[in-house]
């Protein structure tokens, strides 16, 4: 039997020494695409690949602990507890820490958009439903990364084509409405605001001094 959660970290985690590209390998995509489809199944496995994605570090172990909380066994309660705690640790960083830049961290670790992958992976997965569970990881990990409006927008219509009612779609979608950016995003919007008044003052007062000696020809 396949180890779905082994399976997932080892894709993920590849990603950071080499990219994956959907069509140009048909059997590794075929043999990936069931784990893929689990995402919709289990909060867990959506949990932890999240996770992993805007926290490359995530080592395998955690990575099994928070995709694998759900399953049954002696310890499960504590189990879910430390899971809880690291998707709770990750996503509370990724939003609130104005010095934890998703983007950079996201390009620095991968070797290619990782949303723009899972998007094409998902788009492989039939029927529509059956995607959601990955959309919704795109569309999260695409505004923790500050990617452009009309990029996120569209995996977020995406995500809600294939579940309307998906929690991550209704969060999503509050946040877009609202400008709710993740904290290093709105650090950076700011001090490009601040950027531009500078510039825009120092023009005016260029603009405000006399005409200079012009060179003699």
């Amino acid at each position: 039997m396949v180890d779905r959660v082994d399976q997932l970290f080892s894709f993920l985690d590849g990603l950071r020494s080499r990219a994956w590209v959907p069509g140009v390998d048909s059997s590794a995509d075929a043999a990936l695409l069931p784990a893929l489809v689990g995402l919709s199944r289990r909060a867990d496995m959506r949990d932890a690949v999240l996770v992993k994605v805007v926290d490359p570090g995530m080592d395998r172990a955690a990575f099994r602990l928070v995709a694998s909380r759900s399953e049954a066994g002696p310890g499960r309660d504590r189990r879910v507890a430390d899971a809880v705690a690291v998707v709770d640790g990750v996503v509370t960083k990724a939003w609130e820490n104005p010095g934890y830049d998703v983007r950079r961290v996201m390009q620095t670790a991968y070797r290619q958009d990782v949303p723009k992958l899972l998007d094409r992976l998902a788009a492989r997965i039939s029927p529509l439903a059956e995607q959601s569970g990955l959309r919704a990881v795109t569309a999260y990990a695409s505004w923790l990364q500050g990617d452009d409006m009309p990029v996120f927008k569209g995996y977020l219509d995406s995500l809600r084509a294939a579940n309307p009612s998906d929690g991550w779609a209704v969060q999503l979608g509050n946040a877009y409405a609202a400008h709710e950016y993740p904290a290093w995003l709105r650090a950076d919007l700011d001090e490009r605001e601040r950027l531009g008044a500078v510039n825009a003052g120092a023009a005016g007062v260029l603009a405000g001094r006399p005409d200079g000696v012009s060179p003699s020809r």
